[in-house]
C-alpha cells in the first residue's frame, strides 16, 4: 500500500463498514440497527477505505489483498484517496461518521488527526482500527516496533558487509517528517554500531517519493562519490537512490541496496532482472491488505482484538524470492497461497 519523522511515506488507511440491514424481516424489529449488528448472517458490510497515497504501488497491491479477502468475508469496499492532505483525511472520516459505518481504519497524516478523529468516532459508537500511530480510544492499532525494523535490517546488512568485506559507504534515502522513518533510521545504526563494523552514513531527505529521491540522492553522490551501499524507507525511495547511482555512471555490481517494503513488481523487476536490488526487508502489501479487512470486519462484530496487530515481515533475496512469487507472462506475482510455507522466516516485529 499502515509516522512522523523520518519514513515511509506513511500512508492512511480508513476502513468503514455500513451494514446492510433487513430489520423490517426481524421479530419485532422497527428501528435501524447498530454498528454490534454488522457481519450477521448474509448482512453485507461496506468497508470505506481512506488511503494516504493510492499513487504508490504498496497501496495499489494491498488493494489486490483487500479485495481477496472482502469476497470471503461479504465485504463491498469504498475507496477515497487522501492523496497527502490531513484536511482532505478528516473530511472523508467525519462523512464516514455521518453515514454511521460500523468500523474505522485509519492511517492517518499526524497523531493530531488521529486523536480527533477517534474522538468524533467514539462519541458516535464506531470503532476505529489506526495503523502504525495510536491513541486512548483506538480499538486496535497495526504496526510494529520500528527501531526492532530497524536494527534487523543493520544486522543483515552488518551481516552482508562482513561477508564481502565492504568499507561501507552509505547513502540512507528517508523521510524525516515522520516517525517511523526515525526509528528505522535508530535502529539501523544502533545494529551497525553494536557489529563493530566501522562505516559511514549520509542520510537524505527523499520523502518516500522516487523522484525526489532521484534528485537528493544525486546531490548526495556528487558530494559523495565512494557510497557503495544505499538503503530506502520504501521502494520508491530505494528505486530513486539506484536511479541516481547508475545515472551517475557507476557500476552497480558490487552496490549492496536494500528496501524497507519490497512493495511490488517494480522493485521485483530491480531484484531479479535487473540484479540493482539485493535485499528487501519486506512487507508484502496483498498480505497487509487482507489484515486490513479482517481487521474491520471484526471491529464491525465487536469482536475482541489485541491493543496492538502486529504484521508480519521478512527478508527478500534472490535466494529465497519464489518461496513467495512467481513468474508470469507479465513478471512477478506474489502469490498468497505461499504465505504459509514452512520456508519462509517470518520475522517478530510486534
Amino acid at each position: 500500500m499502515k509516522m512522523k519523522k523520518r519514513l515511509i511515506i506513511v500512508v492512511a488507511f480508513a476502513l468503514s463498514c455500513m451494514l446492510v440491514l433487513a430489520a423490517c424481516s426481524s421479530p419485532g424489529g422497527g428501528g435501524g440497527g447498530s454498528a454490534g449488528d454488522a457481519g450477521a448472517s448474509g448482512d453485507e458490510v461496506v468497508v470505506g477505505w481512506i488511503a494516504n497515497w493510492l499513487s504508490h504501488e504498496f497501496y495499489q497491491k494491498a488493494q489486490i489483498g483487500m479485495g481477496m479477502q472482502a469476497e470471503k468475508m461479504n465485504v463491498r469496499i469504498e475507496t477515497v484517496d487522501g492523496n497527502g492532505d490531513s484536511n482532505l483525511q478528516l473530511n472523508a472520516a467525519e462523512n464516514l461518521i455521518s453515514k454511521e459505518v460500523d468500523s474505522i481504519i485509519f492511517t492517518c497524516m499526524d497523531q493530531n488527526s488521529l486523536e480527533s478523529v477517534v474522538k468524533k468516532a467514539n462519541a458516535a459508537d464506531t470503532p476505529i482500527i489506526s495503523e502504525s500511530l495510536t491513541c486512548e480510544g483506538v480499538a486496535s492499532m497495526i504496526g510494529a516496533d520500528f527501531l526492532t525494523i530497524g536494527r534487523m535490517m543493520g544486522d543483515w546488512m552488518a551481516n552482508e558487509v562482513e561477508a564481502r568485506g565492504v568499507d561501507p559507504k552509505i547513502l540512507w534515502s528517508g523521510y524525516p517528517s515522520f516517525q517511523e522513518c526515525a526509528e528505522y533510521c535508530v535502529g539501523f545504526k544502533e545494529a551497525m554500531d553494536a557489529s563493530g563494523i566501522p562505516y559511514d552514513m549520509v542520510e537524505v531527505d527523499g520523502e518516500g517519493m522516487k523522484e525526489k529521491s532521484l534528485q537528493v540522492c544525486t546531490d548526495a553522490l556528487t558530494a559523495n562519490p565512494d557510497i557503495n551501499i544505499i538503503v530506502g524507507i520504501n521502494d520508491d525511495a530505494t528505486l530513486g537512490a539506484l536511479q541516481a547511482y547508475k545515472a551517475a555512471g557507476k557500476d552497480t555490481t558490487n552496490l549492496i541496496s536494500m528496501t524497507r517494503g519490497f512493495e511490488g513488481e517494480i522493485a521485483a523487476r530491480a531484484m531479479m532482472d535487473e540484479g540493482t536490488l539485493t535485499a528487501g526487508f519486506a512487507m508484502p502489501p496483498e498480505m497487509y491488505g487482507a489484515l486490513m479487512v479482517e481487521l474491520a470486519y471484526k471491529a464491525a462484530k465487536r469482536e475482541p482484538l489485541p491493543e496492538m496487530t502486529p504484521f508480519r515481515m521478512t527478508i527478500i533475496t534472490k535466494d529465497n524470492f519464489y518461496d513467495l512469487y512467481s513468474q508470469t507472462d507479465d513478471g512477478y506475482t506474489f502469490d498468497l497461497a505461499k504465505s504459509d510455507s514452512p520456508a519462509i522466516e517470518w520475522l517478530n516485529v510486534g
